[in-house]
């Protein structure tokens, strides 16, 4: 038994703080690349895997033309899986929950460039998005003045 607990502990790499990721045995499309399917634990628990919360998380995006622009996408994504996972951990550890909007902007920026493997120039911090007038706020904030040739 402790042979697999340390084999366990060499397949798994830190996300941010207490949240962890295991090695995939797969890959997820994601806009035009596949990214691993990690599995995201905290605490020795499952909070599901990337394929399952970008899934969940791509429902609240209501308006194609977020989703045709890919840089405000992928953003939102990230925003959206960091929102995702505080809440699943809510449940269990409220505290912890509220470190993690503490630390939100971090949290995020983690996601989107650890598993979304999204461009380091072009992410942006759009704040607490879960509601839809938030993401179409976040959207508006976005796009600024290029909103206006939609």
């Amino acid at each position: 038994m402790g042979m697999e607990s340390k084999i366990k502990k060499m397949d798994e790499k830190i996300l941010y703080d207490e949240i962890y990721l295991t090695e995939p045995k797969d890959k997820v499309k994601f806009l035009d690349r596949e990214i691993p399917n990690y599995r995201i634990y905290y605490k020795g628990r499952s909070l599901g895997t990337i394929k399952e919360i970008l899934f969940k998380v791509d429902e609240k995006i209501k308006l194609k033309e977020m989703r045709e622009n890919k840089d405000f996408y992928i953003n939102i994504i990230a925003h959206l899986m960091a929102q995702y996972i505080i809440r699943k951990i809510k449940n269990r550890d409220e505290n912890y929950a509220n470190y993690l909007k503490e630390r939100r902007d971090l949290f995020v920026e983690y996601i989107y460039t650890k598993i979304l493997k999204g461009p380091k120039e072009k992410y942006k911090y759009l704040g607490k998005v879960w509601s839809d007038n938030e993401i179409k706020g976040a959207f508006l904030d976005y796009m600024g003045n290029k909103i206006f040739s939609f």
